[in-house]
């Protein structure tokens, strides 16, 4: 019997696993386009934004979700019990990392940041949300 095959256990199986990052994949590139179009007619100044644009925000963001997802996978494989603690260790080795590439934002007391500061928040919430 051919592991490869169509009808291989093997093969549904790895499909079945990784079908939560497909789900995520194509979840996170209807949510860009969403958010896009929204600053689109919004007329926001996308080239005003000083510190990161909202491209590389959600690949930060998108990166971390992939990793975690994966991560978790390996660790449902293995030891299903162990799945919680590792997402919240996961989760919470990223707030710290996103914190980090946030620091300048949050430390400027200009005007113009405050809709950085809710933008870089709310897709935090929202790529934690997604990853619950």
């Amino acid at each position: 019997m051919n592991c490869c095959s169509i009808n291989s256990p093997t093969l549904k199986m790895r499909i079945k696993n990784f079908k939560p990052l497909a789900l995520l994949l194509v979840l996170i590139a209807g949510l860009y386009s969403i958010h896009k179009t929204i600053f689109y007619f919004q007329n926001y100044k996308l080239n005003a934004i000083q510190f990161y644009s909202l491209e590389k925000l959600y690949l930060y963001f998108s990166l971390f979700s992939v990793i975690i997802i994966l991560i978790l996978i390996k660790i449902k494989q293995k030891n299903l019990d162990q799945v919680g603690l590792t997402f919240m260790l996961l989760t919470s080795i990223k707030m710290g990392f996103a914190f980090w590439i946030a620091k300048p934002i949050f430390r400027n007391n200009i005007e113009n940041l405050a809709f950085e500061k809710w933008n870089f928040l709310a897709l935090f919430l929202l790529f934690l949300t997604i990853e619950t």
